[in-house]
């Protein structure tokens, strides 16, 4: 039996859509930082994301990270990786964004990041993990239409 482009297609839009979609979201303002170094680094991130200056970005996020460990900044140098093409610098960023936010603010900010993790392993053509962080998402997203819409197509494009 024939497939339809139409999922591929869509897939595909979607695998593309991802580095604009991350570069939206990285240009947001970071939460306020406690510390003073912290608030340096942050004002010097926020500078270098509005210039989209990405590796000048992820080098201050990785410090800011490291003085102040929240889960907000690590999905922006989760973002900022993935906009240099760095895959997967950017799940491991992303998957500790996922760690800090179940102990801080709970399973529906992990639930926005496990899609763009199933996104970037689309591009790396792991569509075993895509599934499984699709499937994350809709588990814990208490709006999961989005995730399982995903997930099938993820699923449908394995056969």
């Amino acid at each position: 039996m024939r497939r339809k482009p139409g999922a591929f297609t869509l897939l595909a839009f979607l695998a593309l859509a991802v580095p604009a979609l991350a570069q939206v979201r990285a240009k947001a303002t970071l939460p306020p930082a406690q510390s003073a170094n912290g608030k340096s680094l942050a004002a010097r991130t926020q500078t270098a994301l509005d210039a989209k200056q990405w590796p000048d970005a992820e080098a201050a996020l990785k410090q800011l990270v490291l003085a102040e460990p929240r889960w907000e900044y690590a999905e922006v140098l989760g973002n900022t990786q993935n906009n240099q093409g760095h895959y997967q610098d950017s799940i491991a960023s992303y998957q500790r964004a996922i760690d800090l936010a179940q102990t801080s603010a709970g399973s529906a900010a992990a639930a926005g990041i496990y899609p763009t993790i199933g996104n970037i392993n689309l591009k790396l053509r792991k569509s075993d993990a895509a599934v499984a962080a699709y499937s994350k998402a809709a588990a814990l997203d208490p709006h999961p239409a989005p995730a399982y819409f995903n997930l099938c197509a993820a699923m449908y494009d394995m056969g």
